[in-house]
């Protein structure tokens, strides 16, 4: 009749790690505190060691039971996993920073508002007056140990992340069709997901100089799903028709969280003959938010004006061109939002915030793909050529401090909801920062639509020699577009083809096994991009840069190509790996941090988000051992 048996995992892992960097303090002075030498405010730049750690422990218990009945196989388990991590790192009590310094970071007042005395009157007890402006400290990194004692600890935090399963599965063959049988798959699942984070003390209290801050997040979410999968052999064996099979499969899940939804995809594979094969599939997805992006709670950071606000001295032209700035666009919007053409943003930091969202909503998509295989006979060689296309509504996303810009670029300036509804600027003539944008609300949030496509081409060749094997796979993907609204009845972006998101790139792996021997060569290919056009983006400082009024910066960058070789011995009982990534020590192109013109975002000296992994610090060896017990 049939048979069963149980079975069990059991897994623990533990993974302990840590980090040291240097980073830099940069806090105002009073002019009247006795530390600072000079006769006005003043900002030194010195450098300290910054030290994180983390500690994650990983348990993961399974126990089911399998069998089958008939030709029927059934399968049923239960698990539980737990992620248990602490997370330590340096951090400076922000309000010792003001007292020590006798000026308040983010108000721009004297923290003693009657003499602005570093540790003036009403600061707590053991306050001593911190001294960035020695030789130690500003080369070296290097303060007293009283001023280490009182400044600097350690926050610490931790996060636990809980899951629960049961799920059982049946599958086999539902009856016999003409070609073959129909085979069938069922199923039910049940989840329960918690996590609980809880920052360090600094952190939650907001406490920490110079670093985000959050509050605990906490929640869970609860899953129920019901599945179905058919695949079902329609011709074999017929003239044009070696093989033609179509596959059905369809879901529902309902979350706790956001409800249900019911998804489907449907495919086909059809062999023409033993050389030529169509494929294809269509289908809708379901994501609910994760529990981060449901349950985070409040998370701070700090932006500079200088690098946030387009409106900043929007009048200025070059000395020699006379070209603006900014765009007509943004200038015309800063001075509809009154800012005064002069404006030189010199406020404290933009704080941003980013909060999870239990009124998201689900993603939702829809996805087609078209693709041809062709595989001559006895030739060692095959080629695939596919079309995908998809198209997402709902997405969840958090679009950060780009905001501000966006706003002031938008020909549609405050006349519809959206980008400029998310940040606040402050219009009070009265207040010291008047002018300077003071918070920006980053968090989570549902994206109309975004759709994208493009064609992957894959192609593999492999010839065996008498003396060993060679082996090709080329894998090479063309993005048409990459097209995102970000608001109801906002403009449409089409960001394919700028910094970051390149129409091209791709990669080829060549083998060589001989035996125990495998020698492999990988050429890593990045494509063109450029910003230039984009929003207004020129690639001149237009004027912004007082030592160089004339000065351009990159907005472009060319293809990008790297090589890594790698030698690979296998063993009965050990295996030796040795390497090198980026064997000809490429760097990845340098773009210049510019003025803001309207262009997509920037990351370091590096194009923010690019595929780029090999060339960001050069030559790479490596050598990796293993043993089989």
């Amino acid at each position: 009749m049939g048979g069963a048996e149980l079975y069990t995992e059991l897994m623990w892992g533990r993974r302990e790690s840590s980090q040291s960097q240097y980073g830099e303090l940069f806090p105002y002075y009073s002019d009247y505190a006795s530390v600072n030498p000079f006769p006005t405010i003043a900002e030194p730049i010195a450098l300290h060691k910054f030290v994180s750690t983390q500690k994650v422990d990983f348990t993961r218990l399974l126990g089911g039971a399998r069998g089958n009945i008939g030709n029927w196989n059934w399968d049923a388990y239960v698990s539980h996993s737990k992620s248990d991590g602490t997370y330590a790192g340096t951090a400076i009590y922000a309000d010792r920073i003001d007292w020590g310094t006798g000026f308040d970071q983010n108000a721009f007042f004297y923290s003693d508002p009657t003499t602005g005395e570093a540790c003036g009157t009403g600061a707590p007890a053991g306050c001593i007056p911190l001294n960035l402006f020695t030789n130690d400290a500003l080369t070296k990194a290097k303060l007293t140990p009283e001023e280490e004692a009182w400044y600097f600890t350690q926050d610490v935090g931790k996060t636990v992340y809980e899951q629960n399963i049961a799920e059982a599965t049946i599958t086999g063959d539902l009856y016999q069709l003409p070609a073959g049988a129909l085979g069938a798959a069922f199923g039910v699942s049940f989840r329960e997901d918690k996590i609980d984070d809880l920052p360090g003390e600094l952190s939650r209290s907001g406490n920490s100089y110079n670093q985000s801050s959050a509050g605990e997040t906490k929640g869970t979410d609860h899953l129920s799903e019901a599945f179905f999968e058919l695949e079902a052999p329609v011709v074999r064996g017929k003239k044009f028709f070696e093989d033609l099979t179509l596959n059905l499969s369809g879901r529902y899940s309902n979350y706790k969280s956001v409800g249900g939804s019911g998804t489907y995809k449907v495919g086909f594979n059809w062999a023409v003959d033993n050389i030529f094969r169509v494929r294809g599939t269509a289908g809708t997805s379901f994501r609910a938010p994760a529990l981060y992006e449901l349950y985070l709670n409040d998370q701070t950071g700090y932006l500079n004006q200088l690098g946030l606000d387009p409106c900043i001295r929007y009048d200025d032209t070059d000395a020699v061109t006379g070209r603006p700035k900014v765009s007509p666009t943004i200038k015309a919007n800063c001075l509809a939002d009154g800012i005064p053409g002069d404006y030189d943003g010199a406020n404290p930091s933009a704080v941003i915030t980013t909060h999870g969202g239990t009124d998201l909503e689900p993603e939702t998509s829809y996805a087609t793909t078209l693709g041809f295989v062709l595989t001559p006979p006895s030739t060692g060689f095959k080629l695939a050529i596919d079309f995908w296309k998809i198209k997402i509504a709902n997405q969840i996303s958090s679009s950060g401090a780009a905001v501000v810009g966006a706003c002031y670029a938008s020909v549609d300036f405050r006349s519809k909801p959206g980008y400029c509804d998310q940040f606040v600027r402050d219009m009070d003539p009265l207040s010291p920062t008047y002018h300077s944008i003071l918070t920006i609300d980053g968090s989570y949030r549902n994206i109309p639509t975004e759709a994208s496509a493009g064609i992957d081409f894959t192609v593999n060749y492999e010839h065996e020699f008498n003396y060993g094997t060679l082996s090709s796979d080329a894998k090479f993907t063309y993005y048409k577009y990459d097209k995102i609204q970000l608001y109801p009845d906002s403009i449409i972006d089409n960001y394919t083809g700028l910094i970051g998101q390149q129409h091209w790139a791709g990669d080829v792996q060549t083998r060589f096994t001989h035996k125990d021997w495998t020698l492999a060569w990988t050429f890593n290919y990045i494509g063109n991009a450029s910003n230039m056009g984009f929003r207004n983006e020129t690639g001149n400082t237009g004027g912004n840069v007082s030592y160089a009024p004339n000065a351009t910066y990159a907005a472009s960058v060319p293809p990008f190509v790297t090589h890594d070789l790698e030698l690979r011995y296998r063993a009965k009982t050990f295996e030796v790996i040795a390497g090198v990534n980026n064997l000809f020590d490429k760097y990845a192109p340098i773009i210049g941090s510019g003025v803001y013109a309207g262009s997509a975002s920037r990351f370091g000296n590096y194009p923010f988000g690019s595929q780029y992994s090999t060339g960001i610090i050069g030559r790479q060896f490596y050598l990796n051992v293993s043993k089989d017990f």
